[in-house]
């Protein structure tokens, strides 16, 4: 979130102290981000220690802090796991929220920075790597296994109806703006509603192996410093084909910035693969209509959200729709189908 949670300052630095024994100097929010649900801040500690700080609202994906350690206990470098407890628990309880604590990183966001022709091909071997590892039985009964259903259609069709109805406030100069494009852009939208609905059928019918995956792995979620990477924010992480992870190179979802070049330095590490098209033009339109879903409630729904998220909110959708962004390459997606599955 652009904007910092109602949980003050003095009531983080209180939970830190108790729960993770930091005595934190100073707590410096950081804007940045585009989950309605998380913040972030750097945490300085009296003894000159610094810390990246999680804030969560709502339901924790337990193993999304469980994986990441696991994963780094099978020597998976590059994967950034959170700090525990003294009761080696991976995060704190504090009101609504959860407090999760990691190292700070000096390193640069891989989407800003850019990565080299070397990380990219260590960004791919690594995945390689974490989808070739199999949890254990009682980590893997705690995991989110894709099913194939889309819950953000039936948010997407919400907005759509809302929008359509004139069931928004007109003078929120955000709401009308998202409106007015949403409009010019429904037969588009109802496109990847109808696509996505389509193809889950399909998929449900012949699942594939499901490994785990990151379930984000874009570049906003890789750090670079100098020739190391790091793979951060593993809050969605879940069972699924590898094509879930598989997905992101290429997809437009970090707009037209990477492309091809980017794509074959990637797989040059991922090593010898055939991703199942279906799964993959599944993942990039659902992705579409998950990003509309999330973007819109940001600006229609969203409780304690501020003007500057939501215009941020509007220009991302609007974004989405750009050439050789997120919608464009998720019907080239469609378009690599074969014919019976257009």
């Amino acid at each position: 979130m652009l904007e910092k949670p109602t949980l003050s300052d003095e009531r983080i630095a209180a939970g830190l102290r108790e729960h993770f024994g930091i005595t934190a100097a100073g707590l410096d929010f950081l804007p940045v981000g585009r989950d309605a649900n998380a913040w972030v801040y750097r945490v300085t500690a009296a003894d000159g220690a610094a810390y990246f700080l999680k804030v969560r609202r709502g339901k924790l994906n337990e193993p999304g802090l469980l994986i990441p350690r696991f994963l780094r206990d099978q020597g998976i470098a590059e994967v950034v796991a959170p700090l525990p407890t003294p009761g080696y628990v991976p995060w704190a309880s504090l009101e609504d929220f959860a407090l999760i604590v990691y190292p700070f990183l000096e390193a640069a966001n891989g989407y800003t920075a850019g990565l080299s022709d070397a990380q990219w091909m260590a960004f791919g071997a690594a995945l390689r790597r974490i989808h070739a590892i199999q949890p254990p039985a009682d980590l893997a009964a705690k995991m989110r296994v894709e099913a194939f259903v889309s819950r953000h259609v039936a948010i997407v069709q919400a907005i759509s109806a809302r929008i359509a109805a004139g069931d928004f406030d007109a003078a929120d100069p955000y709401q009308r703006e998202l409106a007015a494009f949403w409009s010019a852009r429904q037969a588009e939208i109802d496109w990847l509603l109808a696509r996505t609905e389509a193809l889950s059928q399909h998929l449900r019918a012949r699942p594939l192996a499901p490994v785990i995956c990151h379930a984000d792995a874009h570049t906003h979620n890789v750090l670079v410093d100098r020739d190391r990477l790091y793979i951060v924010d593993w809050d969605e992480t879940l069972l699924a084909p590898r094509e879930r992870d598989l997905m992101f190179v290429g997809a437009g979802i970090d707009g037209p910035k990477y492309g091809p070049c980017e794509t074959a330095l990637f797989y040059q590490g991922y090593g010898e693969v055939i991703p199942d098209p279906a799964a993959m033009a599944y993942y990039r339109i659902e992705w579409a209509v998950q990003d509309l879903g999330e973007f819109g409630t940001q600006v229609f729904d969203a409780d304690g959200v501020g003007a500057e998220t939501k215009a941020d909110s509007v220009r991302l959708v609007q974004g989405m729709f750009a050439p050789g962004n997120s919608v464009d390459r998720a019907r080239a997606s469609e378009a690599a189908l074969p014919p019976g599955l257009r």
